[in-house]
């Protein structure tokens, strides 16, 4: 088996067993938490079976106690128990909610049964002390009948007492064993863990142990020693692969080693020669760099020049076509203006038939305005009468009270009648001076609205006025415009023409440019070729003497190697 997948199997081993581990120790801490809280149930039971016998045992006494010393407290004590302490039906509750067992709480409601038939019997008891029959009471809770019947009750609640001590203790053994055997299941999961562990690292010391061969070796190899051993590990692990491969590598390296050397001789021999032929060659290149260096830079002059020429025609054809679009634009927006122009003459006759239409209107409402002027003074004059008339209606009024009460009984119905007019006449004085005074705020409002409206008729006059000045401008504008259009027109022709010409120009001096930059280039490539080689033919020098003096270092490192 390879070591790798030897240390993958010991690795999913140790996971599982310490998933196992961990799962176990969980369950015995639940294990503890349940025994402890088991033992608590049982300590707990044996409370609440004491309790039950010691509140039977106290309504007993405090029974006895009234019956004998009749005193109240130990009356209110008893049925404070019965009533308001109600010992049984808590032990009852508590018992559901520790999870007693069903015979366990038939125990209690048997004493319970039990229990209620001694209080039917200490029931009549209390009623003969309230009689004032002491003699018997007393008989009666200390007779046979009554200690029958609580040595019963006492019976139930011992018995039930036993049997829940020894559910308890039961429920306490079991959490106990339980404990323990998660417990032992934890220790065995950990021993065997660690065994698994100690296993593990047996077999890979076992496994690496050979490394320590495979090591020395290459340390023979690394010092130059190449007459090894061949390594004999047996196996298809790591570690015998690459024992194999170290085999493999030092023979390599000798058959390397031996063709390098004879290689390094060869090498030293032609590097010489090929020295000797790179200082020729460089002589002569660098002969030929020089003219061709002359050559190109008489070249570059030309070229510079035309292409000045050309750069200063290429501006000027530029300039002249900026011209051009300037005049085509103007043009247009010539055009456009002449027909704005038009469009606001147009706007400003219908702005002039507008306010014509407004004067009318305004003339029209300040008539309206005006009517309604003179009719809310003829209302006015109205109202004047019927305030006369409220007032006239008054003083009627006033006078068929004074007669009324002259006439005395006979004029009692006449006298309401009278006042009831009175009143109505001083409601409609009322009114009639509200609407005065609404009238008089109308005619005021209608004064100012006329007023108004002369200003506005003034103002929509003057209006007129301006609006056919304005008409009269657009038109003028319009003819300046107009020829502004044609000559602009005539001036974009021109610049057209001169643009067309100068782009000629600019072709041709473009072509003299070309063929001088081209002149140049060709001249300068061929420069730099001569330079390029030039230098490569420096480079091979320098490289053929490193050449030779590495041909010598690399014969000298071969002979440290022992083959």
């Amino acid at each position: 088996m390879k070591i790798a997948k030897a240390i993958k199997v010991a690795i999913v081993f140790f996971l599982l067993f310490s998933v196992l581990t961990i799962g176990s120790l969980y369950m015995l801490a639940e294990s503890i938490q349940k025994q402890d809280r088991a033992v608590e149930m049982q300590m707990e039971a044996k409370q609440l079976g004491d309790e039950l016998l010691d509140s039977s045992e106290y309504l007993t006494n405090e029974l006895r106690n009234y019956v004998q010393s009749r005193d109240k407290e130990n009356y209110d004590n008893y049925w404070r128990e019965v009533n308001e302490a109600k010992t049984r039906e808590r032990v009852l509750e508590r018992m559901t909610e520790m999870h007693v067992p069903e015979y366990l709480v038939d125990k209690v409601e048997q004493a319970k049964q039990s229990s209620d038939v001694l209080v039917g019997l200490e029931k009549r008891i209390f009623q003969l002390t309230e009689a004032g029959e002491y003699e018997l009471a007393l008989k009666v809770s200390f007779g046979e009948e009554y200690k029958q019947k609580k040595q019963m009750v006492i019976e139930k609640l011992e018995e039930f007492q036993q049997e829940l001590d020894a559910w308890a203790t039961d429920l306490a053994d079991s959490m106990t064993n339980q404990m323990y055997l998660f417990m032992w299941v934890t220790i065995a999961l950990v021993v065997i863990m660690a065994l698994n562990s100690i296993g593990t690292i047996l077999y890979l010391y076992r496994k690496v142990k050979p490394l320590s061969v495979v090591t020395e070796t290459a340390d023979l190899i690394a010092s130059g020693n190449l007459r090894v051993p061949d390594l004999s590990i047996s196996g298809k692990d790591e570690v015998a692969q690459l024992s194999q491969s170290v085999g493999k590598m030092a023979k390599s390296l000798r058959e390397v080693i031996s063709v390098v050397s004879d290689s390094s001789d060869k090498i030293a021999s032609s590097s010489n020669d090929l020295l000797m032929s790179s200082e020729q060659t460089a002589q002569v290149a660098n002969q030929v760099a020089s003219a061709m260096q002359e050559m190109a830079t008489g070249a570059e002059r030309q070229a510079i020049g035309a292409q000045t020429s050309s750069q200063s025609i290429s501006e000027m054809a530029e300039g002249i076509r900026r011209i051009a679009e300037s005049s085509n634009f103007v043009s247009v927006s010539s055009q456009e203006a002449s027909e704005q122009a038009v469009e606001g003459s147009s706007s400003v006759e219908n702005v002039v038939n507008q306010m014509k239409l407004i004067d009318s209107s305004v003339a029209q409402t300040a008539e309206i305005v005006k009517e309604l002027g003179e009719q809310s003074k003829e209302v006015g004059q109205i109202v004047e009468v019927i305030t006369a008339i409220s007032t006239q209606t008054n003083l009627l009024a006033l006078n068929a009270a004074i007669e009324a009460a002259r006439a005395g009984e006979h004029g009692k119905g006449f006298a309401v009648v009278a006042d009831e007019v009175r009143k109505l006449a001083e409601d409609s004085k009322q009114s009639a001076e509200q609407i005065a005074m609404l009238i008089s705020n109308i005619q005021a409002s209608t004064e100012q609205a006329v007023q108004q409206m002369q200003k506005v008729a003034r103002v929509v006059e003057d209006g007129t006025l301006v609006a056919n000045v304005a008409g009269e401008s657009f038109e003028r504008i319009q003819r300046s415009i107009q020829k502004v259009y044609e000559e602009i027109h005539e001036v974009s022709s021109s610049a057209e023409q001169l643009s067309a010409s100068s782009e000629q120009v600019d072709e041709a001096v473009k072509e003299v440019l070309n063929l001088a930059v081209e002149a140049s280039s060709q001249a300068q490539s061929v420069a730099s070729s001569s330079q390029e080689q030039l230098a490569t033919n420096e480079e091979i020098a320098a490289s053929t003497a490193s050449l030779h003096q590495l041909a010598d270092e690399l014969k000298r490192t071969m002979q440290k190697f022992a083959l």
